[in-house]
């Protein structure tokens, strides 16, 4: 029986997380790679990145605060657990829908060659950090979850209220 292989596909490596527990895998024994979609503008080591073009502007990073804290009070005021919810990103309106699809398509065809380079479908686990599969449909997810493989979703969060530590 072979290592037991993961592959981690992440938006970026935040603070070099991701990357750190692919290489605490590997030190393990297991076989672990990671795919990332962005590079951040620091110099933590990558894997494989994509390089994809983010918007990093104040209004970008403002519209992402805005959309984090929506989820954050959809949380607190469904009273939802937060260590146990599994948010479920759906386009509020035809503007973030169209960015959605030309995001995708746009990236498409390297996000792909970089899956055919990893042999992608050789793995046994795939960890989406922060849940998120690179189609908005979760073709990936729903592809590998058909052929029986593993699905993991790793959720990080800030802690900025007190509010935040409340359960259900």
């Amino acid at each position: 029986m072979g290592k037991t292989s993961i592959l981690h596909i992440a938006p970026e490596n935040t603070a070099g997380v991701p990357y750190n527990v692919t290489a605490m895998q590997n030190k393990f024994g297991l076989n672990a790679r990671l795919l990332t979609l962005y590079k951040i503008p620091f110099n933590f080591p990558e894997d494989v990145c994509l390089n994809q073009s983010i918007p990093r502007s104040k209004i970008a990073m403002k519209w992402r605060e805005l959309k984090q804290s929506l989820l954050h009070k959809k949380i607190k005021d469904e009273k939802l657990n937060s260590l146990t919810y599994m948010p479920y990103f759906a386009p509020s309106n035809k503007l973030e829908k169209a960015y959605m699809k030309r995001r995708e398509k746009r990236n498409e065809s390297r996000f792909l060659n970089a899956l055919k380079e990893l042999d992608a479908d050789s793995f046994d686990i795939y960890h989406f950090d922060g849940g998120i599969d690179y189609y908005s449909d979760s073709r990936l997810a729903k592809k590998w979850k058909q052929e029986g493989r593993k699905i993991v979703n790793c959720y990080f969060r800030e802690k900025k209220t007190s509010s935040w530590d409340e359960s259900p």
